[in-house]
């Protein structure tokens, strides 16, 4: 494939000499971040890109998110905040944000190819009509919505939604009628679009698995893919390791 809940003790930041001058900074909510090292790594949604932090600023913000007894932010730190902000990676509107704490996504520990296998279905003319209307969907998404967009109808999409135990007998079959007929579709292979198109497929018969976007580091990568619980249904486990979660929906 081509590349293309979090802690507990996080909260509002706060800084400043005393309580009349007080400012609260939080994490926009199109923002997610995960840490590598001594950098961290952001998602910006609505920009639809990535954005690595290094040195003070990541300091800073890694002492705050991830130490439950660190000490509060001085007014020294404004000007760092104020880097950020101008960044886009951090907000002091409360009703646009939330608590500063990195990802903490789980990343699967099997892959679909590695399950059993359940019964070949023969292609019917719902499978087909199932893709075609999952495909375009996820073309015209891409094309015509922006990222953030996407994600927050997926979000909404899903959250009525009464997930069933994963039978994966049964996602087994569906990902290889989607992968037989994917040949057919006339569009490149990008993990994004064929995340995307996969989801909506398997949603159509009362599947909805996790789409996960996730970076690596060195040499620099961006990637997503589908997992469904433990099991990864469109990636491989060596590859997936290389990479470190930053959003999962």
């Amino acid at each position: 494939m081509s590349k293309g809940s979090a802690a507990s003790n996080g909260c509002a930041l706060s800084i400043g000499t005393n309580a009349n001058q007080m400012t609260q900074y939080f994490l926009p909510n199109d923002v997610y971040f995960c840490t590598k090292g001594d950098a961290l790594i952001f998602l910006c949604l609505k920009k639809d890109r990535y954005l690595q932090v290094q040195g003070e600023p990541a300091l800073l913000l890694s002492r705050i998110s991830l130490e439950a007894d660190a000490e509060p932010a001085s007014p020294n730190d404004a000007n760092t905040f104020a880097q950020l902000m101008a960044a886009g990676l951090l907000t002091t509107q409360s009703h646009l944000g939330k608590a500063i704490l990195p990802s903490n996504v789980l990343l699967a520990e099997k892959q679909l190819s590695d399950m059993p296998e359940g019964d070949i279905e023969p292609l019917r003319f719902k499978h087909l009509w199932n893709f075609i209307c999952a495909c375009i969907s996820a073309a015209t998404a891409l094309r015509f919505r922006s990222i953030e967009q996407i994600v927050e109808q997926m979000r909404r999409d899903k959250a009525p939604m009464t997930q069933q135990p994963l039978d994966v007998r049964r996602a087994h079959s569906l990902v290889m009628v989607f992968n037989t007929l994917r040949l057919l579709f006339p569009r490149g292979f990008l993990c994004r679009f064929d995340s995307l198109a996969l989801i909506k497929f398997l949603g159509r018969y009362g599947i909805f698995p996790t789409w996960v976007f996730a970076v690596k580091l060195d040499p620099w990568g961006a990637h997503c893919w589908v997992q469904a619980e433990e099991i990864l249904l469109n990636e491989e486990i060596d590859e997936a390791e290389e990479y470190i979660p930053v959003m999962a929906i």
